[in-house]
């Protein structure tokens, strides 16, 4: 068991650990919640004894980032009791004292690891759930809906359809909720919906035409008759009675039929009659554009609403838990979402309500219409001349212009629970479209896919494959030529995938090869050559990020960032990366700021060093890539 004390207000909250924990998806902490500015003072709980002395060392990591150390003391003369059982208490000591910021610039959730050694047992890996990680209200509420704002609704076409990877195949791809990409450009769940009730309107102001004036045709079709009622005997009847003569018997009368000599009549006979029939092609695909309307809101709404759903119950848990003094990122994301999707779910449900009324309708007032699968029928004379086909025929070429809807850009942001990777996927577009603003596509000349979903074969429990997006772009412009990666795999043993030559140097505290993962890796080839920049999208605060790290957060400062992407990182023959820029979300100010600014570094032409605000209201990514000469030439 972990106990967290809150170092103001001494309120305490314990989090079971579970031991080698690694859930598929969100797992939430019902215990309680942190504070990300708060300082806290951390105790372990275990039935089994660390070690023989009363100072032992473990290691302690969030959201699987480097460990750092930790000193355990034991609390003497203390036994803790939980549920009946009787625990060992330990004091976990950080290097400046007993409390410190564990959670500092945590956003979303909290998962804690600690790597123990216990007595007799060797080292075990325990670990809580997801704990909910609140955070100062001051700018996070505008940081946080801009940027999901930008998600589902960011202008840049062609950079969305780059995102979610422009030759992946479609049934892999994530089923989300409000918005698409759809064929050569993007659509919203809002632009989709608003085409179907356009849709429903034409058939909702043409119904009493088509239920009583709906084209139709005559064709001929076989009766069985008496011979009174016969109009006609020709070719086709006298075949039919040459292979049914069970139906003949005599008669005293003159008739047209002798057989022996003797005067024959049809008991019965089949002819051909014409009959109207409203079986034509365009009543076909009066009734197929109608069930088709109706089964595209049809999986829109089933998607949906477990969506729905599981949002409405994220809601409720984390407000339960919400004390108040601060803003839990996560909450402020969902209600955004929730405010977003509630509406569009209630007017797809009233649509295909409408639809199907519809659909009932045209079936009691044209009977024996054939099903058939919708296209796009001919533009036919029926469809030229009579209004009402004509409306309806103007609507299928407007729906398939629209293209295939396909829900992805929204659920990227309700599949997305960690402040930090809503972040990552908020850089990444704008990134893309920073890049194609600045005249790069995809490099086609490429035999492989220039746009694809890299899958990565390390095997570690803090890292998973990308899912939701493209992680490699091959783009071009000219004789320039980049490849964007993003969350890249550094190994420290001779792996190289993907294109990627660089290898981690150093080992773990452990003194294995391990890996680094920033977030995005930037290869640009031109006339200069080639040069390798290492991006890290950091959520935090600009000062948080300072060269010296001034802010309790060491781990992600300029000079730590440096140590690991630039010392600790080369190539074949030593390459290294030539530049290293953190980018900052927590702010709402413009800011650009190189590392490299003596007189004489600022004459040359090496690739600098530097932090650049990228947030909504205040991005900086355009002057960046300026600074560093992508897409300027």
């Amino acid at each position: 068991m972990l106990r967290l004390v809150d170092a103001s207000s001494s309120d305490r909250v314990d989090f079971p650990l579970l031991e080698n924990y690694a859930p598929a998806s969100l797992d939430l902490a019902a215990e309680g919640i942190v504070h990300e500015s708060h300082r806290y003072r951390a105790l372990l709980a275990t039935d089994a004894p660390l070690g023989s002395s009363e100072e032992e060392s473990i290691l302690w990591s969030v959201n699987g980032e480097e460990p750092i150390a930790l000193c355990a003391r034991m609390v003497a003369n203390h036994v803790e009791e939980v549920h009946g059982s009787q625990l060992h208490l330990y004091q976990l000591h950080f290097e400046r004292g007993d409390e410190w910021f564990p959670f500092s610039m945590t956003y979303g959730f909290a998962s804690v690891s600690l790597h123990v050694g216990l007595a007799g047992e060797g080292l075990r890996v325990l670990s809580t759930k997801d704990i909910a990680c609140a955070c100062d209200k001051d700018d996070q509420e505008a940081s946080v809906l801009g940027m999901v704002d930008t998600l589902i609704s960011g202008s840049d076409d062609e950079a969305v359809r780059w995102m979610f990877g422009e030759g992946q195949a479609r049934e892999s791809r994530y089923a989300l909720v409000e918005s698409g990409t759809v064929s050569d450009s993007s659509e919203s769940l809002s632009s989709f919906l608003a085409l179907c009730e356009r849709a429903v309107r034409g058939y909702e102001a043409n119904l009493n035409y088509f239920c009583t004036h709906a084209h139709c045709r005559t064709v001929k079709t076989d009766v069985m008759v008496s011979p009174l009622q016969m109009r006609r005997l020709g070719r086709e009847e006298l075949l039919w009675l040459a292979s049914n003569p069970d139906v003949l018997h005599a008669t005293d009368a003159k008739t047209p039929l002798r057989i022996n000599g003797r005067y024959v009549v049809p008991a019965r006979m089949r002819t051909e009659r014409p009959r109207k029939t409203f079986d034509t092609k365009e009543n076909r695909a009066l009734f197929s554009y109608a069930e088709e309307i109706a089964a595209a809101l049809g999986r829109i709404i089933e998607g949906a609403q477990d969506d729905i759903v599981h949002i409405e119950a994220m809601i409720s848990r984390l407000e339960g838990l919400n004390d108040g003094e601060g803003l839990i990122p996560a909450l402020l994301m969902l209600r955004s979402c929730f405010e977003r999707e509630h509406p569009l779910l209630r007017k797809a449900i009233a649509l295909r309500k409408r639809m199907r009324s519809i659909a009932k309708a045209l079936d009691r007032a044209l009977p024996d219409v054939r099903s058939i699968r919708y296209r796009l029928p001919k533009r036919t004379k029926t469809f030229q001349e009579i209004p009402a086909y004509a409306e309806i025929h103007a609507l299928m070429r407007a729906w398939d212009a629209f293209g295939e809807f396909q829900m992805q850009r929204d659920g990227m942001v309700l599949h997305t629970w960690k402040m930090d990777k809503l972040y990552e996927y908020y850089v990444l577009y704008e990134l893309l479209s920073a890049l194609h603003g600045r005249g790069f596509s995809p490099n086609s000349s490429l035999d492989a896919n220039p746009i694809e979903q890299a899958h990565y074969s390390l095997d570690s429990r803090y890292f998973q494959n990308e899912t939701q997006v493209a992680t490699v772009f091959r783009l071009v412009r000219g004789d320039e030529r980049i490849t964007l990666y993003y969350q890249p795999v550094i190994y420290g043993d001779e792996r190289e995938e993907h294109g990627i030559s660089l290898h981690r140097t150093t080992l773990t505290t452990a003194g294995f090869d391990s890996y680094w993962t920033p977030d995005y890796l930037i290869v640009h080839e031109s006339c200069e050559g080639t040069r390798t920049l290492v991006l890290d999208a950091k959520f935090r605060k600009v000062s948080a990020v300072k060269f010296d790290g001034s802010e309790n957060d060491a781990k992600s400062c300029m000079l730590e960032c440096l140590r690991k992407y630039k010392l600790e990182m080369c190539g074949v023959k030593g390459a290294s990366v030539d530049a290293l820029w953190l980018l900052c979300g927590r702010t709402q100010s413009y800011y650009l700021e190189s590392l490299q600014q003596s007189s004489w570094a600022l004459k040359q032409r090496f690739t600098p060093d530097g932090i650049a605000a990228v947030a909504p209201g205040a991005n900086a990514l355009s002057e960046f890539l300026d600074v560093v000469r992508i897409g300027t030439e």
